[in-house]
């Protein structure tokens, strides 16, 4: 039997077939899940907000009642480089996610959030907003990586020193050089800058610009957090090259 609910989200995807569109959306109340309909218009495009009224069944895809429009990210259909970071965030959300339709209000807060930030910020630097995205997202998932695995009381990260580090795809998080054995495999070395970003990353609640950050660093760590998050999610991520 059907029921009739409202939800809250914002369409990543949308495809014709036979009249219809199906639109795939990310959902405060249900997460990442299918809807149909048809005379949709501007509201079924990729990036606008919406409330809908849907017939909530068994079936994979439930079909749309009444439609409400929220908002829409203008800006991005018009400027190439935000239009191809919110491609990223979409599929990030969808290779992350899965359709067993739970609620999902801090990562669709987050994906807003980017969203909103590449809407109104002319400035924003694109790395830096994709590791923050990453980091939040690898948090609400339940993956978030242990910045001090060291079993020692005094470990030389905890007290703040300049050591290289360790960081461990498998094992989920970073071992200091001086005082913890090296991991046996999947493991990049990280040098002081990079565990201070990523300490950087798990102290903010919101999004934040830092200053005087090489893009190198920056680019480092997108690259170890998109990997991070294929290995613990064992999902593929087609835009794991630059931005």
């Amino acid at each position: 039997m059907k029921e009739s609910i409202s939800i809250e989200a914002i369409n990543l995807r949308t495809k014709k077939v036979n009249g219809f569109k199906i639109l795939t959306v990310f959902s405060k109340e249900y997460g990442l899940i299918k809807l149909s309909g048809s005379k949709l218009g501007g509201r079924s495009e990729p990036f606008v907000h919406n409330r809908y009224w849907i017939n909530f069944g068994s079936n994979d895809i439930h079909s749309i009642k009444q439609t409400e429009f929220i908002d829409h990210f203008r800006n991005l259909s018009t400027d190439l480089d935000k239009l191809y970071l919110a491609w990223q965030f979409a599929e990030f959300i969808e290779a992350c996610s899965h359709f067993h339709e739970e609620r999902s209000e801090q990562i669709f807060d987050l994906l807003f959030e980017c969203l909103d930030q590449l809407e109104r910020n002319n400035d924003v630097n694109n790395v830096e907003l994709v590791n923050y995205f990453l980091w939040k997202l690898t948090e609400f998932l339940g993956y978030k990586p242990n910045l001090s695995m060291c079993e020692r009381t005094k470990c030389s990260l905890l007290e703040g020193e300049l050591v290289d580090s360790w960081f461990s795809f498998q094992q989920g998080g970073v071992s200091c050089s001086a005082c913890s054995n090296k991991p046996t495999s999947d493991f990049v070395t990280i040098l002081p800058g990079i565990y201070k970003q990523l300490n950087y990353l798990s102290s903010i609640d919101e999004f934040q610009s830092q200053e005087s950050i090489s893009d190198n660093a920056l680019n480092f760590v997108r690259t170890l957090l998109q990997r991070y998050l294929q290995t613990h999610t064992d999902r593929k991520i087609k835009s794991i090259n630059g931005i």
